[in-house]
């Protein structure tokens, strides 16, 4: 059998075989296997064998002769006649006539207890045969996440399928569906911001939060398409946005608020931005009615984000005016003036805090915001900063995400309003 770094050319095969041979390599993770895909379990007693683009009793072929002869990607078998057929596939399109070819051999060749999986997207294996299973890539994620304290081999699995989906990410190759699923933010001191891998989970957690109900409640439409393409902003942070549904049928986001998630160096953001060319009908819905008004739009977020800190007390709401200009059309826009405070500064209540009573902050941000001549936006959400967050590199950070916007209801509210 190959080593696990000796690897084919096509990803579905790179990353079959790498889950194959981390199960060859334990034999309690492939009974587990096993027995999770089928839900039966080979005696202990029973020896089990796998191949990789070969008949069983043959000889491994080349990639493109397994290809030619249209053989399953795996197959793990006793000499007892129990068999478990794999066919993988990540971009290529599920083909029942090929699921009944493998069926078809597995009886030729003395299998007739035999089971076929197929390892696909979530998309493609909805409709399958009789008598095939199916499993997500993003389930087999999952079920390695269960068995890593366990299982080395599972934690080997699971790193590479994380590197393969960052590469098929980077050059387009997976177009839909994931191999993995969000499980935290993993930047930390010991492990530095890469773009790579900031791309990756930037890309999970938008896809499950724009399923969430909750989220679509709020006004997101998950249809809507967010950024083209996502960039490294000076290497240090990607950043992608969710629109609002009233933002349909224009081709401009800037002409609407629009949720935000970013991904930094030091910390994640989740925030609401009233962009600086917000069409004016907008714009007069927030600051229009007056200060008291917004004011009250402010205290309120405020009072919703005491949720959002009791889940993670790390977490910082703040506000920001952000005044920049752009050198050229191409270029990164440069900063000229930025006001940046932490909601609680304007709440003045009784509790002891370490956030000293600032109402002023306020009364700039409205007097600045009505008054601009200049391109400024303001934006508010929350930061959550690595060093300090207790949630953000675990799975419950997707709650968290989901409760900061959820907390920007009101100014949502305001924004909708006929």
């Amino acid at each position: 059998m190959r080593h696990l770094f000796d690897q084919y050319s096509q990803p579905e095969n790179r990353v079959t075989h790498a889950l194959v041979t981390g199960l060859a390599r334990d034999q309690r993770l492939l009974r587990a296997f096993i027995h999770w895909v089928t839900g039966k379990c080979p005696g202990k007693t029973t020896k089990l064998k796998i191949v990789e683009q070969a008949l069983p009793g043959e000889p491994e072929v080349s990639e493109e002769d397994a290809e030619v002869r249209g053989l399953p990607d795996a197959w793990i078998y006793s000499d007892n006649g129990w068999a478990l057929l794999i066919e993988s596939k990540i971009a290529g399109r599920v083909v029942s006539a090929q699921l009944d070819r493998h069926i078809k051999i597995a009886r030729r060749r003395g299998f007739p207890d035999s089971t076929l999986l197929v390892l696909a997207t979530a998309k493609n294996i909805e409709k399958l045969p009789d008598g095939v299973v199916g499993k997500a890539w993003n389930q087999v994620y999952e079920w390695l996440s269960g068995q890593a304290g366990k299982s080395e081999w599972a934690g080997q699995i699971l790193t590479y399928m994380e590197v393969a989906e960052a590469k098929m990410v980077q050059t387009a190759y997976l177009k839909e569906g994931t191999l993995t699923r969000f499980a935290g933010i993993p930047f930390s001191h010991d492990n530095p911001f890469n773009y790579l891998e900031g791309k990756r989970v930037l890309g999970l957690l938008m896809n499950e939060l724009k399923r969430k109900k909750s989220i679509q409640k709020l006004g997101v439409d998950s249809n809507l398409p967010g950024r083209g393409a996502i960039k490294s902003f000076k290497g240090w942070s990607v950043w992608d946005f969710m629109r609002l549904k009233i933002s349909k049928g224009t081709g401009s986001f800037t002409k609407y608020p629009h949720l935000t998630i970013g991904i930094h160096a030091e910390e994640a953001v989740a925030l609401i931005t009233l962009p600086h060319a917000v069409k004016y009908s907008i714009r007069k819905k927030v600051f229009g009615p007056g200060q008291a008004m917004f004011n009250e739009l402010i205290f309120s977020i405020a009072r919703n984000m005491n949720k959002v800190v009791k889940l993670d007390p790390s977490v910082q709401p703040y506000a920001q005016v952000l005044q920049r200009h752009y050198p050229s059309q191409s270029s990164p826009a440069v900063e000229d003036a930025v006001l940046h405070y932490d909601l609680r500064t304007v709440i003045g209540d009784r509790k002891r805090k370490p956030q000293k009573y600032q109402p002023e902050w306020l009364k700039t941000t409205y007097t600045v915001m009505t008054n601009k001549k200049a391109n400024i936006q303001f934006a508010i959400g929350v930061e959550i900063p690595y060093r300090d967050s207790k949630v953000i590199h675990t799975p419950n950070a997707m709650e968290l995400f989901e409760q900061s916007f959820l907390a920007l209801k009101p100014f949502v509210n305001m924004v909708l309003r006929a």
